[in-house]
């Protein structure tokens, strides 16, 4: 029990007793005694109206429960179950559904990527950092994240990447033309700058509007601004608005499925 709630039970009981005439002789009934019904507290009668005006005050000042936090930390490979729930739940177009529908072999699909991701990227394998949103602790569910790449030397860009093998319930052909374009672009406008890129950033439903999507964003973008380096990101629809409020300009668009565009932007060191 609280400080504040054990206080305000003695305040009641100590208000209680003040009607209280204890160690008394037995007062005769008053034959007004039915306009003021009383209940037994603590072996000592009481007028019911004062009982009730006192669990009123009660029932206003009942302490509510603590607001859980809401922090950034760096993501980790047992956390790859969660992220994949995360995704399905926060990219919801008919351009990610079709890529990515929600299936067993899907499913499996983004946990085996998630934690082999994470795992090398722990390893300093890869220049790649995933970043988690918890609520009330590190170990509490995962609400949002997001993956970020640093920047990276020429030779390493050039590095081979594996061909990326899809599950067998995605629509290939579409992830295909998908992430190859928007690489292609991608390498268009950025070329051999170094640069800082959100790869991916995703915040719950039930969690967005309450900044999450800033604390993830702001992550790279002060670090790119101490480095004075550009970001590039290619936005959706949906995270359009979020990425212009934080000084991102639009460069580039295409639209690799119907009524869907996907738009490439870039925002220069400590834009506004």
């Amino acid at each position: 029990m609280s400080l504040l709630l054990i206080e305000l039970t003695l305040l009641v009981e100590n208000h209680l007793r003040a009607f209280s005439t204890p160690h008394s002789a037995p007062q005769p009934r008053s034959p007004h005694s039915k306009l003021h019904p009383k209940v037994q507290f603590n072996t000592q009668t009481f007028p019911l109206d004062i009982v009730h005006s006192h669990r009123i005050v009660a029932h206003k000042l009942q302490i509510q429960p603590p607001i859980m936090s809401l922090e950034v930390y760096p993501a980790s490979p047992a956390d790859a179950p969660e992220l994949t729930q995360l995704f399905y739940a926060t990219f919801r177009s008919g351009l990610d559904t079709t890529m990515f529908p929600n299936t067993p072999d899907v499913t499996e699909w983004w946990e085996n990527a998630f934690s082999a991701d994470i795992t090398r990227s722990i390893a300093r394998e890869t220049n790649d950092l995933f970043l988690k949103v918890a609520e009330g602790s590190e170990s509490g569910p995962v609400v949002a994240f997001a993956k970020w790449k640093r920047p990276v030397s020429a030779a390493d860009r050039d590095r081979h990447e594996e061909q990326i093998v899809w599950p067998a319930s995605s629509d290939k052909e579409l992830c295909d033309r998908f992430f190859v374009d928007m690489e292609a672009r991608h390498e268009k406008w950025m070329g051999e700058r170094p640069h800082y890129y959100l790869d991916m950033l995703g915040v719950h439903p039930s969690y967005q509007g309450k900044g999450l999507g800033s604390k993830l964003l702001k992550w790279g973008l002060t670090r790119a601004d101490a480095e004075g380096v550009e970001v590039y990101l290619s936005a959706s629809p949906a995270g359009r608005p979020l990425y212009a409020k934080y000084g991102f300009k639009e460069v580039d668009t295409f639209s690799p499925y119907p009524n869907y565009v996907q738009v490439g932007m870039i925002r220069s060191p400590n834009a506004q």
